[in-house]
């Protein structure tokens, strides 16, 4: 298991946890709203004839179904924050990552989508201040055959990762643009362990 598989398994089982937490208050507030319910419930049954007797029962069945969909709304809604900030905290572990992992993760990412040819890559101006000198020799060490990347002359607007660039072409392998390109399949990922 590498260290960023380790990092996200974490995350997740933090992710989970919150989840799990989030969704039995949610369970306990339905109860209690519930409760309530039932309890005007027979009250007014107490007060009423026996013909008003169905359209009581009508009424609470009416409560019960709008009580369950309320809980099924916030159990929704609960899902989607924790998905939302468990893919947040995943990039932000990734970029808070020690410099070694963290250096050793760009060369990675660089490696994947290198093209073959001559090419620039750019960091931001944090990771410009604290490159590892021998950062491009191991980066170069890594790219497939026949695929070169030299450190461009300025830093880029991005929270951390690399840009590549081949002439026109250019490759972003920021840190936020690789979650925003893979959020469906990484919040599935999320969804099915809350889901447990």
């Amino acid at each position: 298991m590498t260290g960023l598989d380790k990092i996200i398994s974490e995350i997740l089982e933090e992710s989970e946890k919150e989840a799990q937490d989030i969704i039995a208050a949610a369970t306990a507030r339905a109860d209690e709203i519930l409760a309530e319910a039932r309890q005007a419930g027979e009250a007014l049954s107490d007060r009423l004839n026996a013909q008003s007797a169905k359209k009581l029962s009508a009424l609470i069945s009416g409560q019960e179904s709008a009580i369950a969909m309320q809980h099924r709304r916030e159990k929704l809604a609960a899902r989607q924050r924790l998905i939302a900030e468990t893919l947040h905290m995943a990039q932000a572990a990734l970029c808070a990552l020690p410099d070694a992992q963290y250096f050793d993760l760009l060369i990675g990412l660089a490696a994947k989508a290198a093209h073959a040819g001559d090419g620039l890559f750019y960091v931001n101006t944090r990771d410009a201040g604290r490159l590892p000198a021998d950062f491009e020799t191991r980066l170069g060490a890594a790219l497939p055959q026949g695929a070169s990347l030299k450190r461009g002359g300025r830093a880029i607007d991005i929270d951390g990762g690399l840009v590549l660039e081949y002439g026109s072409v250019v490759e972003n392998c920021a840190i936020s643009a690789i979650f925003s390109a893979r959020s469906d399949a990484f919040s599935d990922i999320v969804r099915d362990i809350l889901m447990r």
